[in-house]
């Protein structure tokens, strides 16, 4: 049953993980051009709307560009790339998980069509095979291939942004123009959790010198509540 296990020749297998902006898709470049060499084939599976051709005239390589993130689309062109490259990269497989097409939304339809409208028993069901077959795609690929992720802290920023974006947009409708704000992604979290709570505040004082209330209660509200509560008051 066992036998001696001996070195086996196996493509390369690598992740580049990080937020937006920090460099994954010339890295991902560079590294596949020096496993491939000067006359090696690159393949990359772009899902940013053709963003990584930028660095075209860095590092030579073809490019099929990806719109619906769907599972299958991307083993569809990993397979593709087996066929006629020497490397490919999945840039990004952050975008099968939960961008137009991807994991989620096939999870969130399939519990939507299901007439116990369970994610867990119905649209899980649908969606972990599919995902499934993307990661044996990328451990089956019998070529290189690298693959880019984002990471959690550039969902989170993002949801920060947009998160302080509603509450200033409501202050700037009811109460005037806030404070000006400038901010970029080397800041990090802090500043954006510190700039929502003291448009909360805000909020909250107006609300209670307008009308009174339960300024305790007041700061429990979820931001959509404390908003409306604001508009009621700016009527």
């Amino acid at each position: 049953m066992f036998q001696p296990a001996e070195l086996i020749k196996t493509p390369l297998r690598m992740a580049i993980y990080g937020p937006a902006g920090c460099g994954k898709t010339l890295t991902a470049l560079l590294i596949a051009r020096e496993i491939v060499g000067p006359r090696g084939k690159i393949a990359l599976i772009d899902t940013e709307h053709g963003s990584s051709t930028k660095h075209a005239r860095r590092v030579q390589f073809d490019v099929t560009m990806l719109t619906n993130f769907h599972p299958a689309r991307y083993v569809e062109a990993i397979q593709a790339a087996q066929k006629t490259h020497d490397l490919v990269i999945v840039d990004s497989m952050s975008h099968c998980w939960s961008g137009r097409g991807g994991v989620l939304q096939i999870v969130d339809a399939a519990t939507a069509r299901s007439r116990a409208k369970n994610s867990f028993t119905d649209g899980w069901s649908v969606g972990t095979p599919v995902h499934q077959d993307f990661l044996e795609a990328i451990l089956g690929c019998t070529i290189h291939i690298i693959c880019t992720m984002r990471s959690k802290e550039d969902y989170l920023l993002t949801a920060l942004v947009e998160r302080l974006r509603l509450l200033r947009d409501a202050e700037r409708q009811a109460l005037g123009e806030p404070e000006p704000f400038s901010w970029n992604a080397s800041k990090g979290a802090a500043p954006l959790e510190q700039a929502i709570r003291e448009s909360r505040e805000r909020m909250i004082a107006a609300i209670v010198a307008g009308a009174g209330g339960n300024r305790a209660a007041l700061e429990q509200l979820r931001d959509d509540d404390l908003i409306a509560n604001l508009y009621v008051l700016s009527v």
